[in-house]
């Protein structure tokens, strides 16, 4: 079945609060019409409230999705909890699957895209200024999650532009997604920066522009001095995954499935 775009607000009716009426009534419309991206189940169970992160599981396949919605259009960085626990968390391999959610006023939800954990890298995870000494929490520190620094390949909307993504799609993305499960936190930053520089060239791109990308890809790996041998290396992980085809003679084309929005629609 597709997905019912309008949001129920009676959920939220009990509650004061503004943010706390929004988290009800997405969390609601998420558990009522989302489905996973990874088995196709067709619902996501909400978790107990008092756990300190991850929302919802998939009892079909195991995984776990924390939502955050906002209103307008999918942000470039959002505010989630504490960074050095999420800092943890990522280099544990304990972090959920993350839904990023739109609406607009009248509780329509204009886009959801889903960034699978393995994106989550360091590059993405961005302190906050610590609170004040004045603050019940002083010295706490926020974290932003910088969507924006995460490659199109690890943006899989389920719905974009109010319009529903074939499922398909989702699927196939998930998939290449998921390939990278395998390898550690450093591998996987630099399949997802290599990713970054990728975007930047035709769907027929050439090793030489790849390694255009030197300066940008050393900046980030000061003691990494082989950076054409691991920007080939790279090449051959996402070859693998699935994100591109070796033409022969140092020529490449991207598949689909590195692609942001131009693709997958029903």
């Amino acid at each position: 079945g597709s997905m019912q775009l309008n949001m129920n607000t009676d959920p939220g009716k009990p509650y004061r609060s503004n943010s706390q009426k929004t988290r009800v009534v997405t969390e609601a419309w998420l558990a009522q019409n989302a489905y996973c991206p990874s088995c196709g189940n067709s619902n996501l169970e909400k978790l107990a409230n008092n756990r300190p992160v991850a929302d919802f599981v998939c009892h079909h396949c195991g995984r776990v999705f924390e939502l955050k919605a906002q209103k307008r259009r999918t942000p470039d960085r959002v505010v989630d909890g504490e960074y050095h626990t999420m800092i943890r968390r990522i280099h544990e391999d304990s972090n959920p699957d993350f839904f990023f959610m739109a609406y607009d006023e009248n509780f329509t939800v204009s886009e959801l895209m889903l960034i699978p954990r393995v994106f989550i890298t360091d590059r993405v995870i961005q302190a906050r200024n610590p609170l004040s000494k004045k603050a019940r929490r002083a010295g706490w520190t926020g974290c932003n999650i910088l969507v924006g620094n995460v490659p199109d390949a690890g943006k899989i909307h389920l719905i974009h532009n109010r319009s529903e993504i074939s499922k398909t799609f989702v699927y196939e993305k998930m998939r290449c997604a998921m390939k990278m499960e395998a390898k550690n936190l450093e591998a996987r930053t630099w399949t997802s920066e290599v990713l970054n520089c990728i975007q930047c060239v035709d769907n027929e791109f050439t090793l030489a522009q790849v390694y255009g990308f030197e300066d940008e890809l050393g900046a980030l790996y000061p003691e990494n001095h082989n950076i054409h041998a691991k920007i080939r290396q790279q090449l051959q992980v996402l070859r693998d995954i699935g994100y591109i085809i070796f033409l022969g003679n140092g020529r490449y084309r991207k598949t689909k499935q590195i692609e942001g929005e131009n693709y997958g629609r029903i």
